[in-house]
């Protein structure tokens, strides 16, 4: 999708001029442990994951972020993130982590009962600059495992190294993702 008017899902890179963004791949999660995009090409500055359909195996797992920043993927203490979601109830949840080894795109787990699912879009800018930890844009929206509509977004950093980031996974923190576009 040239002219991101289309729904479209997987990693996309701005194609310049107008806001127009370049779809670069897509996955169809089945089963996975992890869902790798390895190939973020010099060609574009900044990417973003768009995914939808999002299924949890079974039980509850939270949904997070890594980066890989040249030497696989960073479990070290190096994400920092602030984001501020609302459920169906109107309940406001301000999850933050200032030293952890993930990013949390949820402040409760996904629920994973038959008719829930949740979508994600996670923008990663200047992923090519060596001089600036690397800054990012979360948004998630998720049905929660107290059976309530979640909505959230944020700003999320990774300031482990100042190198090129050369991967973004998304991983549930137990089970699998049973199904997803990513």
């Amino acid at each position: 999708v040239g002219d991101n008017t289309a729904r479209a899902s997987g990693v996309i890179a701005p194609a310049g001029g107008g806001g127009a963004w370049t779809q670069i791949s897509t996955q169809t999660a089945s089963a996975d442990a992890t869902i790798d995009f390895t190939t973020l090409s010099a060609d574009y500055r900044d990417f973003r994951i768009i995914a939808n359909n999002i299924k949890i195996a079974a039980g509850n797992a939270d949904v997070y972020l890594r980066v890989d920043a040249g030497s696989g993927f960073g479990s070290s203490s190096n994400y920092r993130y602030a984001f501020r979601e609302l459920d169906s109830s109107g309940n406001i949840i301000n999850p933050t982590d200032n030293n952890q080894s993930y990013v949390a795109l949820c402040s409760h787990a996904w629920d994973y009962a038959t008719e829930y699912n949740g979508a994600l879009q996670v923008t990663v800018y200047d992923v090519h600059n060596t001089a600036q930890w690397k800054m990012m844009h979360c948004e998630f929206d998720y049905w929660d495992d107290n059976h309530e509509l979640t909505s959230g977004s944020g700003a999320a950093s990774y300031d482990g190294a100042v190198t090129a980031i050369t991967g973004l996974r998304i991983y549930p923190s137990a089970n699998t993702i049973a199904s997803g576009e990513f």
